[in-house]
């Protein structure tokens, strides 16, 4: 009796006689797996995080025993493909890809309420703060009261008086509310940006460091460019119309609005975003550094007259339960299932 590795065993009768050696030889004959999928062809192959190749593909030189592959096709749902290797047999081994629904990386996106997404690096990033129309279907749908300003608003305004946890509960409403429709796949999920996915949105240079805090203010930079005060049109900041007792203004600069803008209102960044600086201030996922508790926004807003705020490297740093008439949000979306 022989046995080796995963191969079965293999037995053989020796006839031995006196004083002559006897040999007898095995021979461990390994398998094949050829693996095809349709539709097309040119799906990756993967075991053990490694990708073996492209299907049709032959792999050669396996040893027997049970066998399991992965294939990856953009646009599709990940394939498992099981089957069983015998000794210098070939096994053949198909799947037939599922359409993945839902959003895809790197393609812009809208979902069920409007909302509209570009890709941003690993993320989808909406073009705008969440309107008022978006905040208001989740409202409805979770019997809860919207707080208003003091000021008018329609549908299209940035929705205001969000606090960290509204945000964050809007994400999970509506992560759940596509994913129950089909317009999500497992594992695609709407939540606050990370506070570098928002400096990549605003088209900052790499910042490194590891904190907000360690990257607040580091760079100056604005939405319109590197001088000061900003040019018409750059967006809705703090002008002589939004100026309220003490509050101060930007000399000279006029944007047409008091308070909140229309989402859109203003040109759109290189990436297709809108209303990254001004119109309201927007919540990132982190706090300020691991040790606090405090809560972190972005990009300023309509009642920010400040360079200094205005730059887009400034981390506003506030009590995360706080809701104030600047806070708002924007929302992305996670569109891959890590592998």
């Amino acid at each position: 009796m022989a046995k080796y590795r995963s191969w079965p065993e293999q037995h053989a009768t020796v006839a031995v006689a006196a004083e002559q050696p006897s040999a007898k030889q095995f021979e461990f004959i390994p398998g094949s797996v050829k693996i095809a999928s349709r539709p097309g062809s040119g799906a990756t192959v993967r075991a053990n995080n490694r990708d073996l190749g492209v299907t049709t593909l032959l792999l050669e030189n396996i040893e027997p025993g049970p066998v399991r592959y992965t294939l990856l096709q953009t646009g599709f749902e990940p394939l498992e493909v099981t089957g069983e290797v015998k000794p210098g047999e070939q096994t053949f081994l198909s799947g037939v890809f599922r359409k993945r629904i839902g959003p895809q990386l790197g393609k812009p996106w809208e979902n069920s309420l409007g909302m509209k997404f570009v890709p941003v690096g690993d993320v989808l990033v909406s073009v705008w703060p969440t309107r008022v129309k978006d905040f208001d279907a989740f409202c409805t749908a979770t019997n809860r009261q919207r707080q208003k300003p003091d000021f008018p608003q329609d549908a299209n305004h940035p929705v205001v008086l969000v606090n960290y946890e509204d945000a964050t509960e809007f994400c999970e409403w509506l992560t759940r509310k596509e994913q129950d429709a089909e317009k999500l796949a497992d594992g695609q999920l709407y939540r606050l940006p990370r506070d570098l996915e928002w400096s990549q949105a605003a088209g900052l240079p790499d910042e490194g460091r590891n904190t907000p805090e360690e990257r607040d203010g580091k760079i100056r930079e604005f939405i319109w460019g590197k001088h000061w005060p900003p040019p018409p049109g750059s967006g809705n900041f703090a002008d002589t119309a939004a100026r309220r007792g003490a509050q101060g203004a930007i000399a000279g600069y006029h944007d047409g609005f008091a308070q909140t803008s229309p989402v859109g209102s203003f040109a759109a960044n290189p990436q297709g975003l809108f209303d990254l600086s001004g119109n309201v201030w927007q919540w990132i996922i982190e706090p300020y550094n691991p040790a606090s508790r405090w809560g972190v926004l972005r990009g300023g807003c309509w009642a920010t007259y400040k360079d200094a705020e205005l730059s887009l490297s400034y981390r506003n740093v506030v009590d995360p339960t706080g809701r104030e008439v600047i806070y708002g949000f924007r929302a992305v979306l996670v569109p891959e299932t890590p592998q």
